[in-house]
């Protein structure tokens, strides 16, 4: 389990070696972004970060954050925005086993009503032993019955089980295969789906 004091956002206020990033950071954070993929992910302005671990992506990205032209160019600061609230935040496929990181994740956090919780999702029994505060919810594979009514309504759609007999035995080793995974047997689906007009009008 995770122990220790909340660190602060930041250390100090400069980047060795790296103002010119820094500056070329700031610039295109405070000027309009180009149109051009916006909308490919997001209806903002998405600005990777890229380097190998340990470079200092996290470190430059804090020091811009901070920044006075940043402070006044946005409405900046989790900690305003759940001040006093009770807030429900979901944390998607968590993956690293960092206390440290853990703990400057949660400092905007601290501000918010006691009452407030936080979802972690993961794969990793490492990640639920530093995160969690209560014993974490295990899930389980699906019955075999939801599996294939998923299956049905990823791969059939309205036709449901007006099909042939064939497809259907086709329909059942595929979600036996998939081992109640919901994640594969929606995918597993969606493709057979593409194929369907082609296998019905086969002759089995």
């Amino acid at each position: 389990m995770c122990r220790g004091p909340s660190t602060p956002l930041i250390l100090g206020s400069y980047v060795y070696g790296r103002y010119t990033e820094k500056e070329e950071l700031i610039k295109l954070l405070v000027s309009d972004c180009d149109d051009t993929n916006r909308h490919r992910v997001a209806p903002f302005c998405v600005i990777p970060v890229i380097g190998m671990g340990g470079i200092g992506k996290t470190t430059l990205a804090q020091i811009v954050y901070n920044d006075k032209r940043i402070c006044e160019a946005f409405d900046n600061g989790l900690k305003n925005l759940f001040s006093k609230k009770r807030f429900l935040v979901v944390l998607y496929d968590v993956w690293t086993e960092s206390c440290d990181d853990w703990n400057k994740l949660l400092i905007p956090f601290f501000e918010g009503d006691q009452r407030s919780k936080i979802i972690v999702t993961t794969r990793n029994e490492g990640v639920a032993s530093i995160t969690g505060t209560l014993a974490p919810h295990r899930l389980q594979e699906m019955s075999h019955d939801a599996c294939w009514s998923l299956f049905l309504h990823h791969a059939f759609g309205v036709r449901g089980l007006d099909m042939h007999a064939r497809l259907k035995e086709i329909g059942e080793e595929i979600v036996k295969r998939c081992k109640g995974l919901p994640l594969a047997i929606k995918t597993q689906g969606g493709m057979l789906s593409s194929k369907l007009d082609i296998l019905i009008g086969l002759r089995f």
